[in-house]
């Protein structure tokens, strides 16, 4: 399982540049999401997509009682 760096709030993230992915994880209940990015021209296209498998699997590794069908996910 991949750990999470961790962050202060509002602390900025450095991501690399032009292209790539980051996943994060809230620190409140360990849902997770995917950062797709990448650089078209002048313009940054992201793309966040939540990621109910890893979700999970996080959720269990770090003892948080919340699942996915009690939050009538589709």
């Amino acid at each position: 399982m991949k750990t999470f760096e961790e962050y202060e709030e509002n602390e900025p993230i450095l991501i690399p540049w032009r292209t790539g992915t980051l996943v994060t994880a809230c620190c409140c209940c360990g849902l997770v999401h995917q950062h797709h990015y990448h650089v078209d021209g002048d313009t940054l296209v992201v793309q966040i997509v939540r990621d109910n498998e890893f979700t999970e699997k996080h959720r269990i590794e770090v003892g948080l009682s919340i699942h996915l069908e009690d939050e009538n996910v589709r």
